[in-house]
């Protein structure tokens, strides 16, 4: 097909060590790899909503093997229907590398919508 889907990460993390993550200045993950496939994150957000615990969007893309559109969205539904990592890493623009320890994650690639990247699906 060699189309790229576009779509989004949500997490719940949760930061072992009590460190305040930088949210306004965040680095994207240039290759993500998640039950064995590579994502690449395109944009981020991170807000903290308790303690030690923020949830991350993520705007991703996957580039699937399908030969058709149908293909290409069922291929990544089954490869992302449950996520098998464990640990995120956060890096802000002075370099500080946050490990955190995911709580909660989904992939919906079906609905994306981005209009200041301008992708529409």
């Amino acid at each position: 097909m060699g189309a790229t889907l576009w779509g989004n990460l949500d997490l719940i993390v949760k930061v072992n060590n009590g460190e305040v993550i930088a949210t306004d200045w965040l680095i994207e993950n240039e290759v993500l790899q998640v039950n064995g496939n590579i994502l690449s994150e395109q944009d981020i957000w991170v807000e903290q909503v308790d303690k030690n615990t923020y949830q991350v969007n993520s705007v991703v893309t996957f580039i699937p093997n399908a030969q058709t559109e149908d293909e290409a969205f069922e291929e990544a539904i089954n490869k992302f229907s449950k996520i098998d990592i464990d640990k995120y890493y956060i890096e802000d623009t002075l370099n500080n590398l946050t490990e955190t320890t995911i709580q909660k994650a989904t992939i919906n690639f079906s609905d994306f919508e981005n209009p200041e990247l301008e992708v529409f699906m």
